[in-house]
């Protein structure tokens, strides 16, 4: 049966309301529609950026060398098992040595998130063999290929060998470019996560990606390396997620942070001291800080009495992890007691700030299907006295 292909308009059109990872199958199985598609501007839900893989909502791509040996010759037990569990992340020279100074190779359009550090090199020989076909000026009896594997949301996994010889570094830059750019000037991005640090990124040339949140742990080298490929478009961004925070507090300066809406920080590993401060910096609208005891309660009174002097915003919120329903409770309880005209109301008690506003205090279950000796948030927004 004869079947008519889509019209250059209606294929545009189909392509603009498909997944990034089904049109990059597409793409990849009919080829004839490469340069239509290549003009659909991309919108992706989630895109993790990491060392040696690119996961785009559900799937995962991920760049792995693996030992294709000759046929004929008995497989080393420990390389069976290597290539079983889908390969490594290095590199190996003509001899069968390890290979890693790729990881240092900085090419145009890298992102480097190495923090001024140079990665130590893992020199290491383990076995014997690799030395026995550099002195004989023999090649193995086994290529060195590049396998992608493709994992869904489902787990289910894909693997494809590369059908060309490269270095693992610039395999990794041609499938960033295969599945992120594709020839759009500008890919929107509703989330970006990068994972890890310390790393050279492998990215394509010119990207630019309109973002509304990220996720990343942030280190002096975060923003330089960012600045690169976020467009200018995406300020102020709607969410900020920051994994990490320890001793070089000043990353929180950069206006990716300070003019974003909701800041978001977990594993704070600072001293006690430096918390408080570091909390009156967040002059974001919604700050959530997810790092269990981050303040003790005569820092919480603290936080109250400074957002009492500066009469922050209406809707200005504060979100601080506890642990324990009675650390919670106590806490409400010493609040009530320390700051004069509180009313309390349950899990609820509310602070007169001036003629205007109210700083509502409050605690709640972080899973209310968790018993009550689990985390709680205590909260804290600013509300109009009108209300």
């Amino acid at each position: 049966m004869h079947r008519k292909p889509l019209a250059y308009v209606s294929l545009k059109t189909v392509l603009q309301h498909m997944g990034p990872e089904i049109r990059f199958e597409l793409t990849r199985r009919v080829p004839q529609i490469r340069l239509t598609e290549a003009v659909v501007p991309l919108k992706i839900s989630f895109l993790e950026l990491g060392e040696n893989f690119t996961k785009i909502n559900g799937t995962t791509y991920e760049m792995r060398t693996y030992h294709d040996y000759d046929q004929g010759v008995t497989v080393p037990k420990y390389i069976r098992n290597r290539n079983k569990n889908g390969g490594l992340t290095v590199d190996y020279d003509r001899f069968g040595h390890r290979d890693d100074s790729f990881r240092n190779v900085l090419t145009a359009g890298d992102l480097d998130f190495r923090d001024g550090r140079v990665r130590t090199l893992n020199t290491l020989k383990l076995f014997l063999q690799p030395y026995i076909f550099e002195r004989r000026n023999q090649s193995p009896p086994w290529r060195n290929v590049i396998r992608l594997s493709i994992t869904s949301r489902k787990k289910d996994m894909k693997v494809h060998q590369l059908p060309f010889s490269c270095r693992l570094h610039e395999a990794e830059k041609f499938l960033n470019k295969l599945l992120v750019c594709r020839g759009n000037p500008v890919v929107n991005v509703k989330t970006l996560k990068i994972s890890n640090s310390g790393y050279i990124l492998r990215m394509p040339v010119n990207l630019k990606l309109k973002i509304n949140n990220l996720d990343g742990k942030v280190e002096n080298s975060f923003y330089k390396a960012l600045n690169k490929i976020i467009h200018e478009s995406s300020y102020p961004l709607n969410s900020v997620y920051v994994n990490c925070i320890s001793n070089n507090v000043n990353v929180l300066d950069h206006p990716l942070i300070t003019d974003a809406k909701t800041l978001k920080v977990s594993d704070v590993t600072i001293p006690r001291g430096q918390r408080l401060p570091l909390l009156l910096k967040m002059q974001n609208p919604t700050v959530l800080v997810d790092s269990v005891g981050f303040l003790k309660i005569n820092g919480v009174v603290g936080l109250i009495i400074n957002l009492k002097e500066s009469i922050p915003p209406i809707g200005h919120k504060i979100r601080l992890n506890v642990l324990g329903f009675n650390a919670a409770f106590e806490s409400l309880k010493q609040f009530a007691n320390q700051f004069d005209g509180t009313r309390i109301r349950g899990r609820t008690i509310t602070i007169p700030m001036n003629h205007i506003s109210t700083l509502q205090v409050s605690y709640t279950p972080k899973n209310r299907k968790t018993r009550d000796n689990g985390h709680f948030y205590l909260e804290m927004i600013v509300l109009s006295n009108n209300n």
